[in-house]
């Protein structure tokens, strides 16, 4: 509960921020990530009520964890691949536009290698690579999470505005006869 929280207050910082400059990407950002951040918080603690109230909730936590967590995971590593077939139609052949799709393929090689790390020990790894690999994929993991904000962000400003559009010329009451 507290994670959701704090997921939820990094959200009202970013909307905060929006509302000062409604051009801002820390803004965006924030107010992506406290959404993910806060959706990904209800989804556990969902898992732990169905774990906790269901007579068979182990099995079907479990169920849920090893079915929908890896089927989201290659969705959003899909979209992030698609995504980038849908920049390259708008903006052309330019290595902005293939961004998308490096980090897609990112993810797809960064959590599995941090998993493989976590399940090696230290005694298998000399310590100080360990830490440095550990080290290495948390940095990139943080930077695909930031991505993905900011595509979060930038499809809910697309979709969502902030501020209506009023246009005062056709409010304007004429007096003439």
């Amino acid at each position: 509960m507290a994670f959701l929280i704090i997921s939820l207050i990094i959200m009202l910082i970013g909307l905060l921020r929006l509302k000062i400059n409604k051009r801002s990407i820390i803004g965006g950002i924030f107010l992506a990530s406290g959404l993910i951040l806060s959706l990904a918080s209800l989804f556990f603690e969902l898992l732990n009520l169905i774990y906790l109230y269901l007579p068979s909730g182990d099995f079907a936590t479990l169920i849920i964890a090893y079915g929908i967590l890896p089927l989201i995971f290659l969705l959003v590593c899909g979209y992030f691949i698609f995504n980038s077939k849908t920049m390259r139609t708008k903006e052309g052949k330019s290595a902005t536009a293939k961004l998308s799709a490096l980090f897609g393929l990112n993810l797809l090689i960064a959590f599995p290698a941090l998993f493989m790390l976590f399940t090696f020990s230290t005694k298998t790894i000399p310590q100080i690579i360990w830490y440095i690999l550990l080290y290495i994929l948390l940095i990139d993991i943080i930077l695909c999470f930031l991505f993905a904000a900011y595509i979060l962000y930038s499809w809910m400003s697309q979709m969502i505005p902030l501020q209506k559009k009023i246009d005062y010329r056709k409010m304007q009451v004429q007096f003439s006869h």
